[in-house]
């Protein structure tokens, strides 16, 4: 509840849309290229990004968070996503484009070889997540706090404080299924 707060109070004053973005828009900014609306629900439902195909750039926000989020102590975070078939369905619609660039919320942007290495971190990071997820429930684990804590420690990514930044993806795995 005090997060929610924090966050609302951030946001500002509500301000209704004007226009709704789905995927599939396109915009003529002239020099600046012609962009085109993309749906990324992987991190979030609704989440798009923008592709401009001359240059082969995305800005695709939240979408893929590769290992995850460094935060502002230095400390990587797993990777919150909210459904595993949008997460890797945002990835590899990503992948498709076949980027040169990619510009990220958090991360720094990514060029050539380094999109495509960050697009394979995202998906091996669902599929580590989602094995770990599938063992610990094996050994009998049901408790959100101990499926955290057990991922976080077979995964052995993210520093122990970091682990209960697990639940979105453990959640994910639980609710909406997912690959080894």
């Amino acid at each position: 509840a005090a997060r929610q707060q924090q966050l609302r109070s951030r946001a500002g004053t509500p301000v209704p849309p004007d226009l709704l973005l789905t995927g599939g828009e396109t915009f003529d900014l002239g020099p600046g290229g012609r962009w085109s609306v993309v749906a990324l629900p992987g991190h979030s439902p609704g989440s798009i990004g923008l592709w401009e195909p001359t240059q082969r750039v995305a800005l695709a926000g939240d979408a893929v968070l590769g290992w995850g989020v460094v935060d502002g102590e230095g400390r990587l975070n797993p990777p919150p996503y909210g459904s595993v078939p949008d997460y890797l369905s945002t990835i590899g619609a990503l992948e498709r484009l076949g980027l040169e660039r990619l510009l990220l919320a958090h991360e720094q942007e990514r060029s050539g070889s380094e999109v495509r290495t960050y697009l394979a971190d995202s998906r091996a990071a669902v599929h580590e997540i989602g094995a770990a997820v599938r063992a610990a429930q094996r050994s009998g684990l049901t408790e959100l706090a101990g499926l955290c804590e057990r991922v976080g420690r077979d995964v052995g990514r993210w520093p122990e404080e970091t682990w209960p930044g697990l639940a979105d993806a453990i959640v994910a795995h639980l609710h909406t299924g997912g690959p080894a």
